[in-house]
């Protein structure tokens, strides 16, 4: 697993190019994922030492509530911090049980990056801690004159759109929130990005898209343009992340985030059926601002 992990570092959870299965991991890993042991046994363990670890930070909390933070501002290209600090995902092999507990989000094609918005700077880093990015942003710590606060994201960017879709929040405004689990966290982030405005000019971030599990089926049936709503430029998609509600943030691979890409959706789930746009390659030349309703259909004619 350790192998697999390293090997994912830069491009691990979202694929650079959706037509070449061969230069995908994770290909490997679905092929031969019953050697990695029970999934479903994985999960509930993993929940349960989530339950413990909850119960025993209940003891302490009182006290950390009451500890001053200072911001220290780190220097260079490379931050040790974020080595290997993304929270990866593992092939969904056992499908859920109880689709109430998960929530699934839409990846666009695009690089997997940490976003650390600290000393009015917005970088980015990939999975071995390099910066691969450096703007600003109208995140609190990510542009000029909110240097007091730090804003730490999991997200993909999108060069050719200058776009990054959040995933996940570690922490917002200094207040730290991975240990929270999934849902509150989730919450959190929306109620936090229907105040926020983008910065003329700087990185653009916005929410990935996201539904619940029980929703898979009306979900998938949507064009991309609906799945998309804000976008003017109507992103590929790469594949789907599966959270299960109550997983915090970890460093490394967990058993409570799954990944699908959409040729394998109707495998784990026969009777989702997905929309055309996501299921055609290559579908885009769709890489294009949609004038008119009927644009897309026009295209894929």
């Amino acid at each position: 697993m350790e192998e697999l992990t390293n090997a994912f570092a830069d491009s691990v959870d979202v694929s650079g190019n959706a037509t070449s299965s061969h230069k995908e991991p994770r290909i490997r890993q679905w092929k031969t994922s019953s050697k990695y042991g029970d999934q479903k046994v994985r999960r509930e363990n993993r929940l349960k030492e989530l339950k413990d670890k909850r119960d025993e930070a209940k003891a302490t909390a009182r006290k950390l509530s009451n500890e001053e933070t200072c911001l220290i501002r780190r220097e260079g290209k490379v931050m040790e911090e974020f080595k290997g600090a993304l929270m990866q995902s593992e092939w969904l092999v056992d499908t859920p049980e109880n689709f109430g507990d998960w929530l699934v989000k839409v990846c666009p094609i695009g690089r997997r990056r940490l976003l650390h918005a600290a000393f009015g700077e917005t970088c980015l880093y990939n999975g071995r801690g390099q910066r691969t990015h450096k703007s600003f942003s109208g995140l609190p710590g990510g542009f000029y004159g909110s240097s007091h606060c730090e804003t730490l994201l999991d997200g993909i960017i999108c060069s050719e759109t200058w776009t990054f879709y959040v995933l996940d929040i570690l922490s917002w405004d200094n207040y730290t929130i991975r240990d929270c689990e999934l849902e509150f966290r989730n919450f959190w982030l929306n109620q936090k990005m229907e105040s926020f405005s983008q910065k003329k000019g700087g990185l653009r971030i916005v929410l990935a898209p996201s539904f619940e599990l029980t929703e898979i089926n009306s979900a998938l049936e949507k064009r991309l343009v609906e799945t998309f709503p804000t976008e003017s430029i109507v992103p590929l998609v790469d594949g789907f992340m599966f959270y299960h509600k109550e997983a915090e943030y970890q460093e490394g691979t967990t058993p409570l985030v799954g990944w699908l890409k959409p040729e394998h959706i109707e495998d784990q789930f026969p009777n989702a059926r997905l929309h055309l746009e996501f299921k055609k390659k290559p579908f885009m030349d769709l890489r294009k601002q949609y004038d008119a309703p009927d644009a897309l259909n026009q295209v894929m004619n």
